[in-house]
């Protein structure tokens, strides 16, 4: 069950969000769940052995935004 946000938690996103785009302006916020699934899965399925234990964002490389 997912929890109703509080006045505290949205201020606490929006102010993190706030200084991501200190860093890439264009970033558009909280993706849905199931595009980020998606692109985990995207990422892991480009990978193989070669790959084992490196750390990598979203993207398949190290661009974490």
């Amino acid at each position: 069950m997912r929890k109703t946000a509080t006045p505290e938690s949205k201020g606490a996103v929006e102010f993190m969000a706030s200084l991501f785009r200190n860093v890439k302006p264009d970033l558009k916020g909280r993706i849905m769940p199931e595009e980020s699934v998606r692109d985990q899965l995207d990422v892991i399925g480009r990978f193989g052995e070669e790959s084992s234990g490196r750390m990598v964002s979203q993207h398949g490389d190290g661009n974490w935004f």
